[in-house]
């Protein structure tokens, strides 16, 4: 879909409440048809007049992007947005549950419109099941803490893996070993089956040389 096309469906969605448009739009999971979308759930957010379909158009937008779970649109458009955006926002990213959105969710918390940072302090709380109201140096400690025990992990994973690396390593040297000994006795024995079968066949020709002969008598 064109850049012109997403415009022109955008515009019958806000203009007129299309939900044909809607539906045209919620197929996509462009990124630049994410970023109209939600440029406009603004727009019927703040429109002056509600109309009777805003709740069911703003639910529809919310739950494609909540199913696409692309974080990228959704946090540049916390950027400069207004307050009305942003909570839209804020919404769609507590929903997706994505940890890697608490850092721009935090950013929320400073912002100068209250209704923002209340917020941004609700949807924290059901995006990691913590809550340290809107207080954003309790929030960033909690963040500085699970990247701290998340860098532990995978040091830990780390460690964990070159361990059964190693116990691999061994055991398939002790392996190599036993073949080894095992083809060396092979060989062993298969020479001492040989020595038998010449110091059978050496008794046969004494044997042989031993009988009398016909010219003997």
């Amino acid at each position: 879909m064109d850049r012109d096309r997403i415009e022109e469906l955008c515009e019958e969605l806000v203009r007129e409440r299309s939900m044909e448009a809607l539906e045209r739009l919620t197929g996509s999971k462009a990124d630049r048809v994410l970023a109209a979308l939600i440029e406009s759930a603004g727009e019927i957010v703040e429109a002056e007049v509600p109309q009777d379909e805003d709740d069911t158009i703003l639910e529809e937008i919310q739950a494609h992007l909540v199913k696409c779970a692309e974080l990228g649109p959704l946090v540049d458009a916390l950027e400069g947005a207004k307050p009305a955006v942003k909570e839209f926002v804020l919404g769609c990213l507590g929903e997706i549950g994505d940890p890697a959105a608490a850092e721009p969710m935090i950013r929320c918390l400073e912002d100068p419109d209250k209704d923002v940072r209340e917020a941004a302090a609700e949807h924290l709380s059901l995006l990691t099941d913590n809550d340290f109201g809107v207080d954003p140096i309790a929030w960033r400690n909690w963040l500085e803490a699970q990247d701290a025990l998340s860098k532990q992990r995978e040091q830990e994973e780390r460690e964990e893996s070159k361990q059964r690396a190693k116990a691999k390593a061994k055991v398939l040297d002790v392996k190599i070993d036993e073949d080894e000994d095992e083809e060396g006795g092979s060989r062993s024995r298969d020479s001492d089956d040989d020595d038998d079968d010449d110091d059978r066949s050496r008794r046969r020709r004494d044997d042989d040389d031993d009988e009398p002969s016909d010219d003997d008598d």
